[in-house]
């Protein structure tokens, strides 16, 4: 009995660090981050392609610079512009995280 005790303490010991681990932290944070993103596109758009958009978004989420690169998307959609003037001012900031298209 004490060896199953130990067992299911090892296990969770072990599921405690991996759930720690900065990739699971990151990934969590980078599909925050591609949902607010895709929200956002969709409300200026007045269409409904978040599944799409956070797909590609999630997949360019493996490139070393998304983090940096998902900040600036993200700070230059929030800007108090109009959609058509969020997707020509925003287009660089977003390459590489999603393509905005009007």
């Amino acid at each position: 009995m004490q060896k199953i005790g130990m067992s299911l303490f090892a296990g969770a010991l072990m599921f405690g660090a991996m759930a720690c681990d900065d990739g699971v932290a990151d990934t969590a944070g980078n599909s925050g981050r591609c949902q607010k993103i895709c929200n956002a596109v969709d409300e200026c758009t007045g269409e409904d392609n978040s599944t799409e958009c956070r797909k590609e978004c999630t997949d360019n989420s493996e490139n070393d610079d998304f983090e940096e690169k998902a900040e600036d998307c993200s700070a230059c959609i929030e800007r108090d512009n109009s959609c058509s003037e969020n997707v020509v001012e925003c287009a660089s900031e977003c390459t590489g995280v999603v393509v905005l298209s009007s």
